[in-house]
């Protein structure tokens, strides 16, 4: 009942007296020598050591509650410390352990088929791949969440959800859409009376209000925020709202102001190791340093490229991919094993059956020792001929999953390695300022990112010989959209392509200039315009596959010649049609059209 209690203050944000609760029942568990009790409960106070940003405690409460459960062999009990060691890892940073424990955690929820869990587990995994604005992927993980907690009524969860996604969107710049779910967010977390919950929302919006340059508002939405935050001891979060506070000060030229918030947050950070916050907080000092032309603008601007190195490096992106494919592989083994095991049992049965007609037939032929001896010999040799078959099939079978399994590995590690160099390719845009350059680094991204998919729809379908050509088109064009930040009420794509499949030897070349031609109009076609229309035709013919990229924009300058142009995405075009042996045909005429002939093998 103590712990109960407990956890009813912890969830209306009460927090130390959720933990005095805690510690309390923690001795009579150890009174009682309830092994699973105390481990029980020194996950609870870990959780509240979390809540209150010590971090370093937090963990050793976890790993001593983890011994106790990895003893025990409670799968459930592990996968929750798992998540909770993975929490404290992502608030410090430390990505590539975070994304491990997870991985930990979700292997243990799906195996007992705990929802709620695997739920949990897939927003926490959106979380560290928004932390290294990889956001597509942290869309994905945190939709898929989202899926779950709506079908088990997780209301906690969706306000979760809703909230992270909001940050998703903020950092891609689409406003709208990051206030939109801040402000479902912030329904469900009032419905809830989650104070915390709240109190996160109401600086979500107050941090897009900044975002909108509509300060005032922001810096009452962050008050708000801070005095919640206060009332409930969180220093996570009082953190977050000082360096939102001091920010708006200082576009409000206040100073002073600004520079109280911002020393309060920089103490806050630094006691519970947020580096994120803390990073903020080191590049609005320098900021705040840099106006006042002050010296110590200098050395805040030293501290935030230093930790800004050190939380989002290289390695830590490849030890997440190569985590994350063990992970999918290992489960893939998994279930090739099952499936070979099943088929092995079925044809031993069917083996049997056959053993026992034949054992039949030879019972009822009684009628001389000669026919008794043929009919033996016979069988005997149908046995061993149907032993060879099975021998045979069951090394055919084998062959092929092996084949298989090798074949979905392979593409797994292309798509994987791309996906590398498309985050080296984000982290060297960082320290870029010209815009020229930066446009440049953003396309070659795009590019990769659609030979990427490619891949990723190989290793993901059944069939691995071909590309189902309408998912994949819808793919690149959802990446395209999110890339160039397109208002998609503004600017349609309509796509008609007929259910074509396609290897990936043909179709890489052509998803390139589909990706060239689609940048092209979202880029420029409609610079001067509030609206406007992409097609995407691809439809067999008797003559090849005609493809038609056209939209109804400003069109193509008039001395405009496609043959001579010098811009490296008509070159790409050209040298790939060229490849193909594709007729390629340029039209500016209400807009610009862009067909291609591929002729029929």
């Amino acid at each position: 009942m103590l712990s109960r209690i407990g956890a009813c203050y912890a969830n209306l944000g009460e927090i130390n007296k959720a933990e005095e609760l805690w510690r309390e029942t923690l001795a009579l568990e150890i009174a009682r020598n309830d092994s699973m009790g105390i481990g029980r409960q020194l996950t609870n106070i870990g959780t509240a050591l979390d809540t209150k940003g010590d971090l370093d405690s937090a963990i050793l409460y976890h790993s001593r509650a983890l011994d106790i459960f990895l003893r025990k062999e409670s799968d459930v009990y592990q996968a929750i410390v798992y998540n909770n060691l993975a929490i404290d890892y992502e608030i410090k940073a430390d990505y590539t352990q975070a994304l491990k424990l997870y991985l930990e955690a979700l292997e243990r929820f799906e195996r007992i088929g705990h929802k709620a869990g695997v739920g949990a587990v897939f927003s926490n995994v959106g979380n560290v791949y928004t932390q290294l604005q990889a956001y597509e992927e942290a869309i994905d993980y945190l939709n898929r969440s989202q899926e779950i907690k709506r079908e088990i009524q997780d209301l906690y969860g969706i306000g979760l959800n809703d909230h992270n996604l909001s940050t998703v969107y903020l950092r891609l710049g689409q406003l709208d859409s990051a206030n939109v779910y801040a402000l479902q967010s912030l329904e469900t977390r009032k419905q809830m009376k989650d104070k915390e919950g709240e109190g996160q929302s109401l600086l979500q919006l107050g941090t897009i209000k900044y975002q909108l340059a509509a300060y005032d508002e922001a810096l009452d939405l962050a008050e708000q925020a801070h005095a919640i935050a206060i009332s409930l001891d969180n220093r996570f979060e009082q953190g977050k709202a000082a360096l939102q506070l001091g920010r708006n000060y200082l576009q409000l030229k206040q100073n002073n102001k600004a520079e109280q918030f911002l020393l309060e947050a920089k103490k806050l950070t630094a006691d519970n190791k947020e580096k994120e916050t803390q990073l903020q907080t080191f590049y609005a000092l320098y900021q705040l340093y840099k106006a006042r032309k002050d010296q110590r603008a200098l050395g805040y601007h030293e501290r935030y490229l230093a930790l800004n190195d050190s939380i989002r490096n290289d390695e830590q992106v490849r030890e997440i991919t190569r985590l994350e494919l063990q992970y999918e592989f290992d489960r893939e083994k998994e279930l090739l094993s099952l499936e070979r095991e099943q088929k092995e049992a079925l044809l031993e049965e069917k083996l049997q059956r056959q053993k026992l007609v034949q054992n039949a037939s030879l019972g009822g032929l009684g009628a001389g020792v000669l026919i008794i001896g043929l009919l033996w010999r016979g069988y005997r040799q149908k046995q061993q001929s149907n032993q060879q078959l099975a021998a045979q099939k069951q090394t055919i079978e084998r062959t092929l999953e092996d084949r298989e399994t090798l074949l979905k590995e392979i593409h797994h590690r292309v798509k994987n390695n791309l996906q590398v160099i498309s985050s080296l390719l984000s982290l060297q845009s960082r320290s870029i300022e010209d815009p020229v350059a930066l446009g440049a680094i953003e396309e070659g991204k795009n590019r990769v990112k659609a030979m990427a998919l490619i891949h990723q729809n190989l290793y993901q379908d059944e069939n691995l010989i071909g590309v189902h050509l309408p998912d994949y088109i819808e793919k690149l064009t959802n990446n395209l959209v999110h890339s160039y930040r397109v208002d998609q009420k503004q600017i349609q794509i309509v796509q008609e392509v007929e259910p074509i499949s396609m290897d990936a030897d043909t179709l890489i070349p052509l998803a390139l200039i589909l990706n060239e031609l689609i940048s092209n109009s979202l880029k420029y076609a409609f610079q001067e315009r509030d609206s406007g229309q992409i097609d995407v035709h691809i439809a067999q013919m008797e003559e090849g596959l005609k493809v038609i990229v056209s939209d109804n924009g400003k069109g193509l300058p008039p001395d405009f010649q496609p043959e001579k142009s010098n811009s490296l995405g008509f070159k790409l075009i050209r040298s790939f049609a060229n490849k193909m042996k594709a007729q390629l045909d340029v039209l500016s005429q209400g807009g610009t059209q862009v067909s291609l002939l591929l002729p029929s093998a």
